[in-house]
């Protein structure tokens, strides 16, 4: 079992065998540079207070000194305070959250919501606090209960052989400590595993989440959120069999596979919790060597609130570097109009930053939906059948008081938003000076080059261009390649190029396809832009922290199509629509090839898209083949000018020619048109795309 969770925090990790043995060990995650630099900012200013947490017995005389506390100012930053009996604190007036975590049996918790600090405070605490357990009790696809063996009697009949959930109690949507379980026993009592104890009230929400396999369904993730306030003390709470949906994905497999692979058949199914304001709470996977069928219980998908999303990853390579490599799908959650594959920048973690360039504080938006790039679920699609683009990053070093640029991957990504995690452990790399290719032999990487040409060539004003090749593609028994090539000159203001962030090709209904019956049908979209790094020195007393920020500006994009091989580029018309720029991608343009005229012998086309930041700077994406045209015709059939006009009628958006349309808030999630709340909305049918304004 994968496991991860938010940053600073600490998860009781527990296993019991199937013989009923227990281990248990702490694992913490340390706090991020991010997290860091606003606790700094925000303890340097204003007064400070002293606030003083004390711990006693409880009524049996046990546990008088608590494992952690906790003070949080929001579900970023938070100061913490281990195996001691009394915690203090300086910190600044405000408002804060606090949770005390025992080491009881049950681990309780008990919470302080909305503490006022505004002058010296003393609270007083102790495990009695924590005055109610309760249960999760996991229901299976068919309504039975979630059994496992039992213990001393092998004839007790089990629907599954072991289970992994986590499980945490949020104050005010905070927390730093959580509970992973995994149990190989238990029978038919075995939510007694899943059990916890705190004092719940309206300020808290405790959420669980799981996932089993080799059950009588398949393999199974379950989610579940509860208010404090609706908790009754004993109650076992249960999934709702109602939330099950089945998912599936077709993945086909690269070279590496037959060369590096060793024919494994292991599959990964993920299960991530998000917070309202998208960004990761928690989450973890399991491989299973022998995939069956894949089922999530989980909610729709409210973005106001905690919700979860799932994927799948084939292995393709098993392992190398001790990291399992593969393919994994883009992120699956239901949304009221059914499961969706959802593009959220957790896949692409170099620009999960949302940082402006004047302040070393990053936004908290997190990893935004870009609603322009999610589609209705289909297990239809192919996931690696196309050849993929990358998307890079730019970083600022140091090296004996040198500063110089380094690049790096962030991911590689195929037509239908796949991450091909397993591409970005194998790709090429090569680079070129003032025309003259570089021998990289003594080198690690490229990024080794530049370091030591920073050291040696201080302030040299070349021109660099680097490339990066990936040939782990095979499309229709073509060997395919993709190459990003970026371009800038050494030590210049602006030595960053932009990037694409994402590509797609798709049909006039939106459905994502690299294969079409003739031109008039073919569409493609592009987002991308230029990102800038920032760096920021951040003095934290007994360390410095270097804390990168990124800004965005805008680019412009050239993009071209060619028979397969020919190298006959001819260029895409290609229209930006500003009202679709999302943070974190960037601009978004889209085009046609309803004038294209070129026909290709094998009807393979190859793709190049060009991006240029104002300071010159370029990037570079060839991919071939990259899509694949039937027939071609004449006439025009491209994405129509807007006509239609939307009004607001009773709280619900109407259209003018009874055009047939959707309706998404700004996260990307499908929304009822009935009602709607004060907002900008999301109008998309299939030759619409627009935002209207409810007042």
């Amino acid at each position: 079992m994968q496991v991860s969770s938010l940053p600073g925090s600490t998860t009781l990790v527990t296993r019991i065998d199937s013989k009923g043995n227990k281990t248990q060990e702490l694992v913490s995650t340390p706090e991020s540079t991010d997290q860091i630099a606003a606790k700094q900012k925000f303890l340097s200013s204003g007064e400070k207070y002293k606030l003083t947490v004390t711990s006693s017995a409880d009524r049996t005389g046990d546990n008088a000194v608590p494992s952690s506390i906790y003070v949080m100012k929001d579900t970023y930053m938070f100061w913490r305070v281990e195996k001691e009996q009394t915690g203090s604190f300086e910190l600044p007036a405000g408002t804060y959250d606090i949770q005390v975590i025992y080491d009881d049996y049950y681990h309780s918790i008990v919470n302080f919501p909305n503490v006022e600090l505004s002058g010296e405070k003393e609270i007083s605490v102790n495990a009695d606090m924590a005055d109610k357990i309760v249960y999760f009790d996991i229901v299976m696809p068919d309504g039975s209960p979630m059994t496992l063996p039992l213990r001393d009697d092998p004839s007790f009949v089990a629907n599954t052989s072991q289970i992994a959930c986590h499980q945490v109690v949020m104050v005010n949507g905070a927390s730093q400590f959580f509970q992973s379980i995994t149990t190989g026993n238990g029978g038919n009592k075995a939510y007694t595993n899943f059990a916890v104890k705190s004092n719940f009230d309206e300020n808290t929400t405790v959420i669980w989440n799981a996932l089993t396999w080799k059950t009588d369904f398949g393999n199974i993730g379950v989610s579940k959120y509860k208010d404090g306030k609706d908790l009754v003390k004993g109650e076992k709470v249960r999934n709702d069999v109602s939330d099950y949906y089945k998912i599936d994905a077709k993945f086909q497999r690269t070279p590496l596979y037959y060369d590096k692979g060793a024919d494994n058949t292991v599959m990964q199914m993920g299960i991530n919790l998000y917070r309202p304001d998208n960004s990761v709470l928690s989450g973890f996977a399991l491989s299973i060597t022998d995939p069956t069928d894949f089922y999530i219980c989980a909610p729709d998908i409210n973005s106001s609130a905690y919700y979860t999303l799932s994927n799948l990853q084939a292995m393709e390579v098993y392992p190398k570097y001790g990291r399992k490599l593969g393919i994994y799908t883009p992120s699956i959650g239901m949304t009221d109009s059914g499961v969706q594959y959802l593009c959220n920048q957790y896949e692409n973690t170099l620009f999960n930053h949302g940082g402006v360039a004047d302040s070393p504080e990053t936004s908290r938006e997190g990893a935004p939906f870009n609603p322009y790039f999610s589609y209705p679920f289909d297990p239809l699609y192919v996931m690696a059948s196309t050849t993929p683009y990358a998307t890079v990053g730019a970083k600022i070093q140091k090296s004996n008081d040198i500063t110089y640029n380094s690049f790096s991957v962030g991911g590689y990504y195929g037509n239908y938003g796949e991450n091909r995690f397993v591409d970005t452990q194998y790709f090429t790399e090569g680079a070129i000076c003032n025309g003259d290719t570089v021998d990289l032999s003594k080198y690690r990487d490229t990024n080794a080059w530049l370091q030591a040409r920073a050291e040696e060539f201080p302030s040299s004003k070349d021109a660099v261009s680097i490339k990066y090749t990936n040939t782990n593609i095979l499309i229709d028994d073509i060997e395919g390649k993709s190459e990003c090539e970026f371009s800038f000159i050494e030590n210049s203001e602006d030595a960053y190029p932009p990037t694409v962030q994402r590509i797609m090709w798709r049909d006039g209904e939106g459905v994502p396809t690299v294969k079409f019956d003739t031109n008039q049908d073919a569409f493609i979209s592009v987002a991308g832009g230029d990102f800038k790094p920032e760096v920021y020195n951040c003095d934290f007393g007994s360390y410095t922290e270097d804390i990168t920020s990124y800004e965005y500006s805008p680019a412009t994009l050239k993009v071209e199509i060619a028979p397969y091989g020919t190298n006959e580029f001819v260029e895409i018309p290609m229209t930006e629509d500003k009202d679709k720029y999302v943070e974190s991608y960037g601009a978004y343009w889209e085009g046609s090839l309803s004038d294209m005229e070129s026909e290709s012998e094998n009807h393979w086309y190859d793709l190049k898209v060009t991006m240029t930041d104002e300071a010159g700077n370029t990037q570079v994406q060839t991919l071939t083949p990259a899509v694949y045209i039937g027939k071609i015709t004449s006439g025009i059939k491209s994405i129509e000018s807007l006509t239609t006009r939307f009004d607001v009628v009773d709280g619900s958006i109407v259209s003018s020619d009874n055009t047939e349309f959707s309706v998404f808030n700004l996260a990307g999630m499908r929304v009822s048109n009935t009602n709607l709340p004060k907002g900008v909305y999301i109008v998309n049918g299939k030759n619409v795309n627009t935002k209207v304004l409810v007042k």
